[in-house]
């Protein structure tokens, strides 16, 4: 497993540009895609809300900021970029994602698919709202706690083969 926490990728300007951008966009309840391909709503599982943009300049502006934190190769996969797909999930007090592995992307003509996940917090959270990262074979211990502080990013190896 790969993991890393990068301070101040984002500036809190930037974050606030983000937020507002997001906001603009619209937030729609947060959905989970299965490996089959359905897509299901289950508010037991995960009661958040998601709003989605393409953005491939900012991924290549987060790319060339993170590049030096990042593995060059993965799994013997060389290291492509961040895929423009930003999904900007919004919590309220009392909101989760419970525990699950993160699924991939694949780029629109099929030539890039991710298997690493990144996160990049927006904003402060005051109680609670950490991600919380659990081994493969044991979802009861927790290998790494991430608080939210703005601008902060955090990268792991996903569930995605």
């Amino acid at each position: 497993m790969f993991a890393a926490v990068v301070p101040e990728v984002c500036s809190e300007q930037e974050c606030a540009e983000l937020i507002t951008l997001s906001e603009d966009r619209g937030y729609v309840p947060a959905v989970i895609h299965k490996p089959d391909g359905r897509v299901l709503l289950d508010k037991s599982h995960r009661d958040s809300d998601r709003a989605i943009i393409d953005d491939p300049a900012f991924a290549q502006v987060l790319f060339e900021r993170l590049q030096p934190h990042l593995p060059a190769c993965y799994n013997g996969r060389a290291l492509a970029g961040i895929n423009e797909r930003l999904r900007f999930l919004r919590y309220s007090p009392g909101q989760r994602f419970r525990v699950h592995s993160d699924g991939c992307y694949i780029s629109a003509n099929g030539s890039q698919r991710s298997f690493l996940t990144l996160q990049l917090y927006l904003n402060t959270v005051l109680e609670g709202g950490e991600t919380v990262l659990y081994s493969d074979e044991d979802v009861e211990t927790a290998l790494l706690k991430v608080s939210c502080k703005p601008g902060q990013e955090s990268t792991w190896s996903s569930g995605c083969v």
